[in-house]
C-alpha cells in the first residue's frame, strides 16, 4: 500500500529557511484526547548547526487537530542547567511509567537521554523539566553481546510494556537497531529487559534483518557510487509485542528517498527480565506501506513510528527528508489494503 500522497509538511511557522533544523528522527505520544494527539518528535541536529548560545532544537512538540487536522509546532528549549546537549537524536520512546510524561532518546552513537515533559504553570506550553544522561551506551551493549566491535549507527529505538499482568514486572523490553551500512550491510535489533528504576538495560540477544524492498542503488556521478539500503531507519514495538520497523533509501540531503514499514516479528515476554523474540522471515516479513513506490512518486524517509489508539487503530509516522525538512502521516492500522 503506498501512503508517498498522506504525508503533509509541518506548519509552515517553522519560517526557518533551513528547515533540515526541523527533519524528525523520531515520535512518541505525549497525550491524546478526542480534540487532539500531542506527540514528542526528536530532531538529529548536530553541533554544526547551533549558532552561539543559541542551539538547534534537539526536540519539539507537534499538536494535531483531531477534527480539522490542523498541525501546530513547537521547538522545545533544552534546560540550560543540563551541560549536555544530545548529538544526532535518532530514536525516542515513551516510558510506560505511570504519572509522568517520561521518555528516553538515543543517539546515533548509542547514547541515551531520560527527558521529561512538563507543562509550565505560566504558560500553559509544554517544556523540558527533568533532563540526564543515561549510563548504559548501546554501543557498548552491543559490541559485549555480539563479541566484536564494528562501526554501528543506531537508528530507533522502543520500550513497551508487554506484559500479560499490567504493572507488576519491574522491567520493560527494550530494542534498538543498527540501521545497515558499509561494513555491516544487514539491520541488526537488539533486544532486553530495562530496570524501572535504575533505567539500566541487560541485552538479551540480537537478530539479523534483512528486507526486500528497497533495495540498494547505484547513482551515476563522475564514479558510479551504491547507496545501500537503512535496512531500519526505525522501528516501534506495540503493546501486543509485534515489531514495526521502517526501511529507507538515502542518497543524500536532495533525495529522492524511499521507504517502507515492516511487520519484523514479534516479541514475547518469558519471565522476569527475559523475552524472546520470534522473527518474520520470507513472505512473513510483512510490506504494510510504501512511499516513493512507483518511484515517479516523491517518496519519504521514515524514521518515526508511533501507535495511537489501545489497540492501535492508526500509525503516526514523522520523517527525515533533508533539505526537503519534516513531514508527518496518520495511516490506518493495519492497512485496508496491502
Amino acid at each position: 500500500m503506498d501512503i508517498s500522497d498522506r504525508f503533509r509538511k509541518l506548519p509552515a511557522e517553522i519560517n526557518d529557511p533551513n528547515r533540515q533544523k526541523y527533519s524528525t528522527s523520531g515520535v512518541a505520544l505525549i497525550e491524546s484526547n478526542e480534540q487532539r494527539s500531542v506527540l514528542l518528535v526528536c530532531h538529529d541536529n548536530k553541533k554544526e548547526f547551533d549558532q552561539p548560545n543559541v542551539p538547534s532544537p534537539r526536540f519539539g512538540i507537534v499538536s494535531l487537530d483531531n477534527a480539522s487536522l490542523e498541525l501546530c509546532y513547537q521547538p522545545l528549549e533544552w534546560p540550560k542547567k543540563n551541560t549536555k546537549l544530545p548529538e544526532d537524536l535518532e530514536g525516542l520512546s515513551g516510558l510506560p511509567l505511570s504519572g509522568q510524561w517520561s521518555f528516553l532518546a538515543q543517539e546515533s552513537s548509542g547514547q541515551v537521554f531520560y527527558v521529561e515533559i512538563n507543562k509550565s504553570l505560566e504558560t500553559g506550553n509544554y517544556i523540558i523539566g527533568n533532563a540526564a544522561l543515561c549510563a548504559d551506551n548501546l554501543r557498548n551493549i552491543s559490541w559485549n553481546k555480539i563479541g566484536t566491535k564494528p562501526t554501528m549507527q543506531f537508528e530507533g529505538f522502543s520500550v513497551q510494556d508487554i506484559s500479560t499482568e499490567s504493572g507488576s514486572s519491574q522491567d520493560l523490553l527494550a530494542v534498538w537497531a543498527h540501521r545497515g551500512d558499509v561494513e555491516v550491510p544487514q539491520g541488526l535489533i537488539f533486544w532486553g529487559a530495562l530496570d524501572k528504576a535504575s533505567k539500566n538495560i541487560l541485552c538479551a540477544d540480537w537478530h539479523e534483518i534483512v528486507v526486500d524492498w528497497p533495495r540498494p542503488k547505484v547513482l551515476k556521478k563522475p564514479e558510479p557510487e551504491i547507496v545501500y539500503t537503512r535496512q531500519i531507519s526505525g522501528l516501534k514495538v506495540l503493546p501486543n509485542g509485534t515489531l514495526l520497523i521502517a526501511s529507507a533509501i538515502d542518497p543524500g540531503i536532495s533525495g529522492p528517498f524511499v521507504g517502507a514499514i515492516y511487520e519484523a516479528g514479534r516479541f514475547f515476554k518469558v519471565a522476569d527480565k527475559n523475552y524472546r523474540f520470534v522473527a518474520y522471515r520470507g513472505l512473513e516479513l510483512k510490506k504494510l506501506y510504501t512511499t516513493g513506490n512507483p518511484i515517479n512518486k516523491e517518496g519519504h524517509k521514515i524514521e518515526g513510528i508511533e501507535p495511537l489508539g489501545d489497540p492501535p487503530g492508526k500509525l503516526v509516522m514523522v520523517t527525515d527528508d533533508e533539505n526537503c525538512g519534516p513531514s508527518i502521516a496518520i495511516v490506518d492500522y493495519p492497512p485496508s489494503a496491502v
